[in-house]
């Protein structure tokens, strides 16, 4: 993704970003939003979208490093979560926690009577 928006102007990074939001809101869209709340959405990621390729197209370093940060950070995370939710960490700090999965619906992987039958 990078190789495409590397070297382009910013209008260009604009029109790419302009063409895909419409996924990224009808992803996020919820049935509750009005249409005006929708249009205010759609205004608030135009500004973005066009103060982020005008960043990009003068900083073009500074965005390399930070996508190259971001995606390092974002792999850790990814592999992190299904490493701790796969050992149960997870469940159970969701269980301890206020506003987590409850105590008394909350079932440990780790249970002594794992395998036991009867």
């Amino acid at each position: 993704m990078l190789d495409l928006i590397d070297g382009a102007d910013q209008l260009t990074l604009a029109t790419i970003a302009g063409l895909v939001w419409p996924l990224v809101q009808a992803v996020m869209d919820r049935v509750e939003w009005t249409a005006n709340r929708r249009r205010l959405v759609a205004i608030a990621a135009a500004v973005v979208i066009s103060l982020v390729a005008w960043w990009m197209g003068s900083y073009p370093l500074q965005a390399d490093m930070i996508a190259t940060q971001a995606a390092v950070a974002l792999g850790y995370a990814q592999a992190s979560f299904a490493v701790l939710k796969r050992l149960g960490v997870l469940d159970w700090a969701g269980a301890v926690t206020p506003g987590g999965e409850s105590k008394s619906d909350y079932e440990a992987r780790h249970r002594a009577d794992d395998g036991a039958e009867g």
